[in-house]
């Protein structure tokens, strides 16, 4: 099921998707640049001192907690020089029973989580060195609203890393076509999988915000 840009409703998470890392995210994305956002959150803390990375569509935010670990013992750096928000429309950790209450506990001081709509939530403007969002546009009917949301939120040389079903990608062009080449590079790339759910994508996408 896919969401208009303005709705509220809350998405189904299967499984899978609960269960889903940044690492898988990497392994995709990573088309891109050749060790993928992990390793430019782990240069941008290393370079600045800090690094401020968003999660666009996190779900149950266990991607966002693995990737902030992973900076903090690779980095290394501390933990209060990460900041870490994911945004989704509804707080699934509210799902948890029995056990996985325990999980719940991943979160307390150490990502924030921003409850609303990508296209519409209002996002602190150039700010975050990594965005990224995973297995999460196929759920809108339109996506040039979210990307148009997203990527004013970088700061100079952040990044936002996407993924797009087939019949999306036309959209991704006609969007990117119209950005500023002073201001935004953009790298599309072929990328042959399904998602959990069998649908078939074929591009990896990658906006990045020129330095001053």
């Amino acid at each position: 099921m896919r969401i208009s840009a303005n709705s509220t409703q809350d998405l189904r998470y299967t499984d899978h998707e609960v269960s889903r890392s940044i690492g898988a995210a990497n392994r995709d994305l990573k088309e891109l640049d050749w060790d993928g956002p992990i390793q430019r959150a782990i240069d941008k803390a290393r370079e600045q001192g800090s690094v401020a990375i968003l999660d666009a569509g996190c779900g149950t935010g266990f991607g966002l907690v693995d990737l902030k670990d992973q900076v903090r013992h690779r980095a290394p750096i501390a933990t209060d020089l990460i900041e870490a928000l994911g945004v989704s429309l509804s707080d699934v950790r509210s799902q948890f029973t029995g056990d996985r209450l325990d999980e719940r506990r991943l979160y307390n001081g150490f990502i924030a989580l921003q409850l609303g709509n990508l296209a519409t939530v209002t996002l602190q403007p150039a700010h975050y060195d990594v965005a990224y969002s995973y297995q999460v546009l196929q759920h809108n009917e339109r996506i040039a609203p979210v990307i148009g949301n997203v990527i004013p939120s970088l700061r100079p040389g952040g990044a936002y890393y996407f993924d797009t079903l087939v019949d999306q990608n036309g959209e991704v062009a006609d969007f990117t076509a119209e950005l500023d080449p002073a201001v935004w590079t953009v790298d599309s790339r072929e990328l042959t999988r399904e998602f959990f759910d069998g649908e078939g994508t074929t591009a990896v996408h990658k906006i990045t915000r020129c330095a001053a």
